[in-house]
């Protein structure tokens, strides 16, 4: 599908990435990376414009992450062994 240059440029960009993935739904990010910043460079198009800025605070961004990180290993340690989750995923082991 052609993408219409009068579509924000997220949607163009998600659109582009998008393409990275084939059939089998097997993702390339390095590839949709490449194709992203590249579309980018061509299309003269802000980094600002499809989402790429930076945070206002890094040690904002690295608390949010760690909190976030955090609530994951509760949820795995605490939480699942309660609903009766078998603690090893069989399907990776």
């Amino acid at each position: 599908m052609i993408v219409s240059s009068r579509w924000p440029a997220w949607i163009r960009a998600t659109w582009n990435a998008r393409d990275a993935v084939d059939r089998r739904g097997h993702s390339y990010p390095l590839i949709g990376a490449v194709l992203v910043l590249g579309w980018a460079r061509w299309s003269r198009t802000p980094w600002r414009e499809i989402g790429y800025v930076r945070p206002k605070s890094w040690s904002g961004g690295l608390a949010i992450g760690l909190a976030f990180d955090l609530r994951s290993m509760l949820m795995k340690v605490i939480v699942m062994p309660m609903l009766g989750a078998d603690p090893i995923n069989p399907t990776y082991h």
